[in-house]
């Protein structure tokens, strides 16, 4: 969704960023892989970063078992269809039949009809940033439908933008693992432990400094980081009065299993048609729920922000009265984490502006 203010457009990143998104990095306390490939067919490898060289099949065991947490909690799909794409034999036969000593040979070409070929197309319904997650995972081997059936859902608490993460409780093996999602800086304050040295069985306690550098080092890149939390619930915990509200509510007993980096790369028109609004005088400005540092990054690559531009977020709207924010907004062509009611109240702060030709 576009939203704009007379003579300065506010855009979503969604409409500025091709919405095609690829993991391209995992971060775990250990070590930082190296994702290959790019869209949504499950083609590539993974690598240490340390290494030129895909992962042993003991390594990829160990990531497996690190990703599981991803593939589970997730409410969207990626489908797989074997389609027929017809060659055109006409041309074909033209070029075929131009070679030398085609006719001699004896070669002989239908000009009417097309050949069909098999073709595999990969479908993604759902979320661009969880379908980014089961493609990382069918690199790996690990396809949702065969998961699903292996460790059944029993609980869980849909993504809200208040709260920025998803919660799923499965059965595994008897015991109930509880899988949470969402913005690391959301996830971190419910963690106690960090996964050690890519062993899920295995935790010690937990590092925030080291997992805040990071997430600022990759979303500094413009990716969109996303964090995984694991934790096995005893069995007196109740999920049925599992909800976000209640997971904020609990002690931090979760233990942090990694970061995903995923790439969502601006559209080409979109910096052409940014340029464009420049030249005719008009100021566009971005309003994201992207953590800041990635939205600073688009925002550059976009044209949108230059090197001494800042970024306004979310929770900083929060604590500004109108008048504060229409000081601001004015010179602001960046906001990030952006709830839906801070979006509203940065387009109005930009009309009540132009329109009093502030």
């Amino acid at each position: 969704m576009v939203t704009c203010a007379p003579a300065s457009p506010a855009l979503q990143t969604g409409t500025l960023t091709k919405n095609e998104m690829t993991a391209v990095n995992i971060r775990t306390a250990a070590s930082l892989y190296n994702v290959t490939g790019v869209g949504y067919a499950p083609a590539g490898d993974i690598m240490l970063d340390s290494a030129a060289q895909p992962l042993s099949e003991v390594q990829k065991a160990a990531v497996r078992m690190l990703l599981q947490g991803a593939v589970l909690c997730n409410d969207s799909a990626l489908t797989r269809s074997d389609v027929e794409a017809a060659i055109d034999m006409e041309g074909a036969s033209q070029l075929g039949a131009s070679q030398p000593g085609a006719e001699a040979s004896g070669m002989s070409f239908n000009r009417s009809k097309p050949i069909a070929t098999p073709k595999v197309v990969y479908q993604p319904q759902g979320a661009p940033t969880e379908v980014a997650l089961l493609t990382l995972g069918e690199k790996l081997g690990l396809k949702q439908k065969d998961f699903r059936e292996l460790y059944p859902r029993i609980a869980s608490v849909p993504f809200e933008s208040e709260h920025k993460f998803m919660v799923t409780v499965h059965d595994e093996d008897g015991k109930r693992v509880l899988y949470l999602k969402g913005a690391p800086e959301r996830l971190l304050p419910l963690c106690v432990s960090q996964v050690v040295n890519d062993d899920v069985s295995r935790s010690e306690p937990l590092d925030v400094a080291f997992w805040h550098k990071q997430q600022a080092e990759l979303s500094s890149k413009g990716l969109r980081v996303l964090g995984l939390c694991r934790a096995e619930l005893p069995d007196n915990f109740d999920t049925s009065s599992l909800s976000a509200k209640a997971m904020l509510s609990y002690p931090p007993f979760m233990s942090m299993v990694l970061m995903i980096a995923i790439l969502d790369p601006p559209r080409p028109e979109a910096i052409q048609a940014i340029s464009v609004a420049h030249q005719a005088g008009i100021n566009v400005k971005m309003i994201t729920g992207d953590h800041s540092l990635t939205a600073l990054a688009i925002g550059r690559m976009l044209g949108i922000v230059g090197d001494k531009g800042f970024v306004l977020t979310g929770p900083e709207v929060d604590r500004m009265n109108d008048d504060a924010l229409k000081a601001i907004v004015k010179d602001c062509n960046v906001f990030a984490r952006a709830s839906p009611e801070n979006k509203l109240r940065i387009v109005r702060a930009l009309q009540v502006i132009v329109t009093l030709g502030m």
